[in-house]
């Protein structure tokens, strides 16, 4: 189990969220990659996943009670950080993978969120990376009888 460490004062979201107007409520997209797992890339290891979702746990935790949907990973299939110079475009199994293991810690620490996965870039005209995630699982329910939730909403 690791730790989150930021600097002091780095951490200002409960201030953001505070002022927000009270009709509103926050969509946090929690995606990017860490230095310290998978080589600074997408977390595909069990390791970095379960890092990755600790990290989801935390800033969805910050931004309590105003979060009430946790977007995991937008835009999983376009390269990012040190990424952009492997060229790796984001397999859907392994977003598949990520998401249900942050789906279920969220849902497990934050019952009442609803935690949306699956928005792919540039997946037209025939939608082959959102056909693949859906093959590999995206919108079947990773674990019910635990989560008690609804299974992950895809999004296009």
């Amino acid at each position: 189990s690791g730790k989150l460490e930021l600097r002091k004062g780095a951490s200002r979201t409960q201030q953001a969220w505070a002022s927000m107007p009270s009709p509103f409520a926050g969509l946090l997209t929690v995606d990017f990659s860490h230095p310290g797992h998978d080589s600074g890339g997408q977390p595909k290891s069990d390791e970095g996943r379960s890092a990755f979702a600790r990290y989801a746990d935390y800033v969805t935790t910050q931004g309590k009670p105003h979060v009430r949907w946790v977007d995991v990973w937008n835009e999983w299939n376009r390269p990012s950080g040190d990424e952009r110079n492997a060229g790796s475009r984001g397999d859907a199994e392994d977003y598949v993978r990520l998401a249900r293991t942050t789906y279920l810690k969220l849902k497990a620490a934050h019952p009442g969120i609803a935690v949306l996965t699956g928005s792919a870039a540039d997946d037209f005209p025939d939608w082959r990376w959102t056909r693949q995630a859906i093959r590999s699982g995206a919108v079947a329910a990773p674990n019910p009888a635990r989560s008690g939730s609804p299974a992950p909403r895809h999004r296009s």
